[in-house]
């Protein structure tokens, strides 16, 4: 006989219930999944134009930020993006919040606030 089903061949509650959960927990990681993904690529993009810093000005990093926010949909304007220099590093760091809907009645709140930090040489 096996622990899944009883001696009349039906599965028990618990682990029609335990399905049940483990599917509604696959379905919400669906739902959250692409706006981590969106941090991790904006985030990676943030690296890539800070690594330039030395040679591009403050409003061309923002520039180049704000396209690629458009691009990916993220909602940001050129004054949530703060580039600080000070005497050895530049500093680019922003935050957005993102509301997810999971099974159209649970709405969660997402705040990323990416920060990178390039030394320059």
């Amino acid at each position: 006989m096996s622990p899944l089903s009883s001696s009349a061949g039906r599965l028990k509650f618990s682990t029609i219930l335990f399905l049940i959960l483990v599917v509604g927990a696959v379905y919400a990681g669906f739902q959250i999944l692409p706006a981590w993904l969106d941090y991790y690529n904006f985030k990676e993009a943030m690296t890539q134009r800070v690594q330039i810093a030395q040679m591009a000005s403050d409003r061309d990093i923002r520039k180049g930020l704000i396209h690629k926010a458009e691009e990916m949909g993220l909602p940001l304007t050129e004054e949530d993006i703060l580039v600080e220099r000070t005497a050895g590093e530049v500093t680019v760091s922003t935050s957005w919040t993102v509301e997810i809907l999971v099974w159209g009645f649970y709405s969660q709140e997402l705040t990323f606030s990416p920060v990178v930090v390039q030394r320059l040489r």
